[in-house]
Formats: structure tokens, C-alpha cells, sequence
């Protein structure tokens, strides 16, 4: 990573309440680390039905991103 690097999270979740302030909740949560963070929560349903679309959120975490964390 370079200084210029960021950092994005997609959480997926069955089913959040409220996918805005969820994301607030998950970036308050992760603090300063040194880089910038952005937080993006999803329907599970959702990444499923769009993580073959180009251009989509889902698309690229689906092809390129790593699971750092897995519920059982």
C-alpha cells in the first residue's frame, strides 16, 4: 500500500436494519488506522443477484477482494 491507498469494506449481511448507519457503525468502529476507510454494507440478497454485473459494487469485491471475516 502506498500513502495514497485506501481501503474499502463491503459487509454483507442478511439482513441490516439500516445499511446507512450500519456503515457509520462499522467505520466508527474501525477507528484511524493510517488510511482512509470507506464502508459499504449490503443485502446478501443483493451481492448474490449482482455480483456478476459490471460496473456494480458487488461485481469487483466478487472477482478480486479477499473474505477477511466469514459467519458461520
Amino acid at each position: 500500500m502506498t500513502r495514497d491507498s485506501d481501503i474499502d469494506l463491503l459487509v454483507v449481511e442478511p439482513a441490516p436494519p439500516n445499511t446507512r448507519e450500519r456503515s457509520v457503525e462499522i467505520r466508527d468502529a474501525v477507528g484511524n488506522i493510517g488510511y482512509p476507510v470507506d464502508v459499504i454494507v449490503m443485502r446478501t440478497e443483493r451481492f448474490e443477484r449482482t455480483k456478476q454485473v459490471i460496473g456494480g459494487i458487488a461485481y469487483p469485491a466478487n472477482k478480486y477482494g479477499r473474505v477477511i471475516y466469514a459467519a458461520a
